[in-house]
């Protein structure tokens, strides 16, 4: 599913902001209609162990998320031969009934950002960086008292990161 965000962010982004990437307009299309065609199979079996951990209603409603899919597949066809027109308004129209057919799953078959495996990994990911960073801060000030006893200086009570930038080294002659 992140090759399909993908490449419908690469065609937006390349129509949106004009970008000198037209040519690649018909690759993303050809790519986003290819994933399309693997959506229904990826769920065919039913899993529920392991990640991520589909929404149970693409099986509860099998006929229904088929319906879904297959109006994908098929908005994303048309997508890869106005694609090829090179025509900006035609794809534009396209692009927003191409997404509204990916869309017309995520109501009752995606589950909430909140739960989704995605959005857990960036938690703990996260969670990981503040710990590193907490074990960081913690080391700079030891260093800095052991460093303040040596030279027998006061040592600072804490030590508070900076939002400055840290400046650049002087140049040097070579």
């Amino acid at each position: 599913m992140e090759s399909v965000g993908g490449d419908m962010a690469s065609i937006s982004n390349i129509m949106k902001y004009g970008l000198p990437l037209t040519g690649n307009l018909v690759v993303h299309a050809e790519s986003l209609a290819a994933h399309a065609k693997l959506v229904s199979t990826a769920f065919e079996r039913k899993v529920t162990a392991g990640q991520p951990t589909p929404e149970p209603a693409i099986w509860a409603k099998a006929d229904e998320f088929k319906e879904k899919t297959k109006a994908f597949e098929t908005e994303t066809a048309k997508l890869v031969e106005v694609a090829k027109t090179s025509d900006p308004a035609a794809l534009g129209v396209q692009m927003k009934a191409t997404a509204k057919a990916c869309g017309g799953c995520h109501d009752n078959f995606r589950k909430p950002k909140e739960e989704s495996f995605k959005r857990k990994a960036a938690a703990a990911s996260e969670a990981r960086a503040q710990r590193r960073i907490a074990a960081l801060t913690a080391a700079i000030a030891a260093l800095l008292a052991a460093a303040s006893a040596r030279a027998g200086t006061a040592r600072p009570s804490a030590v508070a990161p900076s939002s400055k930038p840290l400046a650049a080294a002087p140049a040097t002659a070579t």
